[in-house]
């Protein structure tokens, strides 16, 4: 399931499991899950085609490592050691904190400025750390104030 929910939020969006005959869709008590997170693929991809033709233009990758972001503004007191590699931004909006194997809840490092959790609409203030626990239906996704997301 937290396969899944990476994939939505790849470049390539490949599952990986056709080989041992395991489709997403094996799992009824998930199905309704997974197809959430295919259809929000489909639904976003006009943002990503907008990030790929920035790379194209620019030079900026559409899915990034939070140190480029980080690199961008001074570090916040306290979080000299931040660890984010396992956070990443999809374009220029989307902050993408993945949970993986059986991990129910995680700390997000959120950049400068404000952030709105992408499904529930919270708002966060960002230069810190947050505490998410989504459940298994739900992925941390952030979105930064202004952005245009289809």
């Amino acid at each position: 399931m937290r396969r899944m929910q990476a994939v939505c939020f790849s470049p390539l969006a490949m599952l990986n499991a056709w080989s041992d005959r395991t489709k997403p869709w094996s799992y009824p008590e998930v199905e309704h899950i997974i197809k959430k997170y295919l259809q929000l693929r489909m639904r976003l991809m006009p943002y990503f085609y907008s990030a790929f033709a920035r790379y194209h233009h620019d030079g900026t990758p559409p899915f990034r490592a939070m140190a480029l972001e980080i690199a961008k503004h001074p570090t916040p007191a306290g979080l000299e050691s931040l660890d984010a590699d396992d956070q990443y931004m999809a374009g220029d909006s989307l902050l993408v904190a993945p949970l993986f194997a059986e991990e129910l809840m995680r700390e997000v490092f959120l950049p400068a400025g404000i952030w709105y959790d992408f499904e529930t609409g919270e708002r966060f203030e960002g230069d810190r750390k947050v505490r998410v626990s989504p459940g298994l239906d739900r992925i941390p996704v952030f979105a930064r104030d202004g952005a245009i997301i289809p």
